[in-house]
């Protein structure tokens, strides 16, 4: 099995929090080995503060607070946010990442990670 790097999403605009659900930015595949998740960013495409939160959800698991990985934080204007968070998961088949903003389509997401 040769293990590559790969673009995992993005970029995608977040959806407003509270105007509905989180928005699937992410979903991994059904293959027979894990993703391993390496650089995921986050940037406020405007010139004022704006807050963001994400959320991985496991194969069979529904999207609540308990699965917060990333909770309000804080971008200025103009500013990107590469996640310590995120960096060195694992996500299996099924695994789901969510996330949201306190506006809509001000906030982006780029995910990249290796797998088979």
């Amino acid at each position: 099995m040769i293990i590559q790097p790969k673009v995992l999403w993005g970029p995608v605009q977040l959806v407003l929090a509270g105007g509905g659900p989180s928005a699937l930015i992410y979903t991994a595949p059904s293959l027979n080995s894990p993703i391993l998740v390496g650089n995921v960013t986050f940037t406020n495409t405007e010139n004022v503060n704006h807050t963001f939160s994400a959320y991985i959800v496991r194969s069979g698991g529904s999207l609540s607070n308990a699965n917060l990985l990333i909770t309000l934080k804080t971008l200025v204007g103009n500013q990107s946010y590469t996640s310590v968070e995120f960096n060195g998961l694992t996500l299996y088949p099924g695994d789901t990442v969510w996330a949201n903003a306190d506006v809509a389509s001000k906030v982006n997401s780029t995910g990249s990670g290796w797998g088979a």
